[in-house]
Parts: structure tokens; C-alpha cells; sequence
């Protein structure tokens, strides 16, 4: 379960489950938090739900959506992140996945799409398609495209199956959300390391990368979609 509870002048003042796919935030009486304040946009961001991860973007708003104290286009929400739109503090939980104060994921990994000036980045303006290539087992520089809720494991319902008694159904399972891919690491074994380093929960990847479980190499490149 995730919820966001609405604050002003520090005093909770009011909580929303989030239930739905999809919630919109804004100054509009439609809005599913309704936040009445001019600097507040009608429709000033939503919150997105993806498997069990909740991404936030600001849908060209007047002043701006802020978490953690960053102004961001778009991002990847953890447990215990502050989001700010106008006078209004907006706390995020989920309790799904609950902060890991030993481990806390950087702010700059969840940043999906960067603000400069009103704009997004010209890296994230850029079409990409992501391939993954496997080695190991029966599989010899096998290329397959991923696409949306790609999984990974010796399951019959894997796009990709691996097998040994270390691989688990769902094993891996690689979401694309804009120009990146999250990749949730599910394995009951721990044992997927990404780029050499013990894979976490939830990893955004944005540059070419490395993936060794079991006997398996995997590797995710991108390429530039033109036209």
C-alpha cells in the first residue's frame, strides 16, 4: 500500500491511498488531491503506478514540482520522498517497500528526466530502443528486443528463460518507462549483480550494462531510434 499525506505548516491535512493507476494532483476541483493555492497549476502533476513503482511528472506546470528540494520534470518515487507544489507539503509512503535508511537510493538515480531552464534534457528528448544480448547455457550472443514488463526467469511465461536451480520464475523483470529502463531485481537467491556490484531492489539503467546471474551474461545496449 502507498499514500501520500498533504501537509501545511507542518499539520496533516489530508491523506490519499493511492488505489488508482493513475492520480492527477492539481488546483482543479476534479484533481484527485486538490490543492487550492494560485501558484498550484488545474492540472500541475500526476503520479503514475507501474507494477509496484510510482513515478511523478509535472505536467508543464506554472512554478513547478519539487522533490526533495529538486525540481524535477519526472522521477522515480521511493518511500519517505517530499514533494512540494506551491505552499502545499505532500509526503509519499509506501509500505510496499519501505526506506532502507542503510541503503538509501541517490536522488540523481531517480531524476528520469532532467529540468534545465523549462525544458527537458536533450538526452532525454532522444528515442531510444534497448536490446539485451545473452550468453551462457544453451544461448550464444542471443539478441532480443525488450519490451514493456520484459521478464526474465525459467518460468513458461518468460519473454527470456534461463535455467538452474538458482533462477527463479520471475527472476528479473525489466520495466521501460520514457527513455529508461527499471530493472527489479526478484530473485530470492541475491544473486544478480549488475556491472559487477550486487544488483538492488530497483535499478535505473541509462547507459549500456552488464547483468551476470547463474551461469548467464547478460548484456543491454541502446540505440538511437531515427524517424
Amino acid at each position: 500500500m502507498a499514500f501520500l499525506i498533504q501537509q501545511f505548516n507542518d499539520q496533516e491535512i489530508g491523506r490519499l491511498e493511492l488505489v488508482k493507476e493513475l492520480i492527477y494532483m492539481g488546483r482543479s476541483k476534479e484533481a484527485d488531491l486538490c490543492l487550492k493555492d494560485p501558484g498550484v497549476s488545474r492540472e500541475h502533476c500526476q503520479i503514475k503506478k507501474r507494477k509496484n513503482l510510482y513515478f511523478i511528472t509535472d505536467l508543464n506546470s506554472r512554478n513547478g514540482t519539487y522533490l526533495n528540494n529538486k525540481r524535477i520534470l519526472q522521477a522515480w518515487l521511493v518511500d519517505r520522498d517530499e514533494i512540494v507544489i506551491g505552499k502545499f507539503v505532500i509526503r509519499f509512503f509506501d509500505m510496499h517497500y519501505p526506506l532502507d535508511p542503510s541503503n538509501p537510493i541517490p536522488d540523481e538515480k531517480r531524476m528520469l528526466l532532467a529540468y534545465e531552464g523549462g525544458h527537458k534534457s536533450s538526452e532525454a528528448m532522444i528515442d531510444k530502443d534497448w536490446n539485451l544480448e545473452v550468453n551462457g547455457g544453451n544461448y550464444r550472443d542471443d539478441e532480443r528486443v525488450i519490451r514493456n514488463d520484459f521478464i526474465i526467469g525459467n518460468g513458461y511465461n518468460a519473454d527470456l528463460v534461463l535455467e538452474g536451480k538458482d533462477i527463479d520464475p520471475f527472476h528479473i523483470v525489466i520495466l521501460k518507462y520514457e527513455n529508461n529502463l527499471i530493472l527489479l531485481s526478484l530473485s530470492k537467491n541475491n544473486n544478480i549483480f549488475i556491472d559487477n556490484a550486487p544488483a538492488q531492489r530497483e535499478t535505473v539503467i541509462q547507459k549500456p550494462t552488464i547483468i551476470r546471474t547463474g551461469q548467464y551474461t547478460m548484456t543491454i545496449t541502446s540505440k538511437i531510434r531515427i524517424g
